[in-house]
């Protein structure tokens, strides 16, 4: 079967009521939606009449009555979660049910700023000990606490198929914050010093796994001033990947994203266990492990038995791009659901949606997702669905 998801917030569900409901999505050829249940804040151009059109997402709050129960880091229901009767989380179970679509619980998990400034001790630390406060520790004890109690909830919900987890990794220094601003672009080695966490609970995994975790991070500012207090802005300079390992060690190096990734793991390990299962996981992943953000960066092969499928984003990509970025990755690691956002420039014609299409038949994909309802025209839904649609059935 053919399966083509679509993304959606609650506030977008009274409009597509006045559009048809799900059951227009499901004629259109959408099989799964991703309900966001637990987000961050935003601000989004919505592209629709009836109402604003510029809406303020609230900070890091849940679309669901919580019940159960958390530790010091606890969900905070949005302004939508009614005091009583059906929150958005079940309106939205009910008519996709109805529809005859698959729901999922889109959740971000560690992406939290109204979490990370109320408990800045259990965010991520770099080795100047700044504290990004957008994102918690995947490696703290209280965060994956947090993390496994926010699943466990959302798994006893009547009718959910699927928990999609976004952010469920480790947040680093590329990750935009509020009007950013620098005199430089940290090229990968530079970011993944700048992202690498020396709260106290990471330098004791480091402790633990024989590393000096005083004298790393002591190199680790070393390189980093030199890359860019010693420079000069103006000038063609760049960090290479040998730097580091002169100055750390090549072993050291691998030694850190190891421990990264045995780390993420672990913390993968547990949401998959609160969710009920693996079999119930659809993952936001990235196959590189330097990687930080919303897409957990370990090994395509450390998924297997993890999780039952995961979700590659391609939100800044057109056909060129999505198509390099997936030369030399394995095809049998696990399931796979492409995402896009189709948009020009990176999208403009049918041709290019059907060019994705034809990469994700060759890789033997599970699915494209569309980003996102709320975004886009509905005559972009539409047509997305259409292309596609005939696309993938070949």
């Amino acid at each position: 079967m053919v399966r083509l998801g679509l993304y959606l917030h609650p506030f977008d569900l009274p409009g597509l009521a006045s559009a048809g409901g799900m059951g227009f999505l499901r004629e259109l050829g959408y099989t799964d939606l991703s309900l966001a249940v637990a987000y961050h804040a935003g601000r989004w151009l919505v592209p629709r009449r009836g109402g604003g059109m510029v809406r303020f997402l609230e900070d890091g709050t849940v679309h669901f009555r919580t019940r159960g129960a958390y530790g010091a880091l606890a969900p905070r229901p949005s302004a939508l979660v009614p005091a009583s009767g059906p929150d958005p989380l079940a309106e939205f179970l009910a008519q996709a049910g109805a529809a005859g679509i698959t729901p999922a619980a889109w959740t971000v998990l560690f992406h939290n700023s109204r979490l990370g400034r109320a408990h800045p001790g259990e965010t991520v630390r770099n080795a100047f000990g700044d504290a990004y406060t957008y994102g918690l520790c995947p490696m703290r004890p209280a965060v994956r606490a947090y993390g496994e109690a926010l699943c466990a909830e959302l798994a006893g919900r009547p009718g959910l198929a699927v928990l999609e987890l976004e952010a469920a990794g480790a947040f680093g220094h590329k990750h935009s914050s509020h009007h950013d601003k620098s005199s430089f672009t940290p090229e990968a080695p530079a970011d993944f010093l700048l992202s690498y966490c020396f709260c106290d609970t990471c330098r004791g995994r480091l402790a633990a796994a024989g590393m000096d975790p005083e004298a790393l991070a002591a190199a680790v500012r070393g390189i980093l001033e030199e890359r860019f207090v010693d420079a000069d802005a103006m000038a063609d300079a760049s960090l290479a990947w040998d730097r580091l390992d002169v100055v750390l060690g090549r072993e050291r190096v691998q030694r850190m994203i190891a421990l990264r990734a045995e780390g993420l793991c672990a913390t993968l390990d547990g949401l998959a266990r609160a969710a009920g299962g693996p079999a119930r996981v659809l993952l936001h992943h990235a196959g590189d492990p330097c990687s930080t953000g919303s897409s957990l960066g370990i090994a395509t092969a450390a998924l297997r038995g993890r999780v039952a499928a995961r979700v590659v984003t391609h939100y800044g990509d057109g056909p060129e791009r999505i198509a390099a970025a997936w030369q030399g990755e394995p095809q049998d690691a696990v399931p796979t659901w492409l995402a896009i956002w189709p948009r020009a420039p990176h999208f403009r014609s049918d041709g290019d949606l059907r060019r994705v299409a034809a990469l994700a038949r060759s890789r033997g994909c599970a699915g494209i997702r569309i980003y996102h309802l709320g975004l886009l025209p509905m005559a972009t839904v539409a047509r997305a669905a259409r292309v596609l649609c005939e696309a993938l059935r070949g």
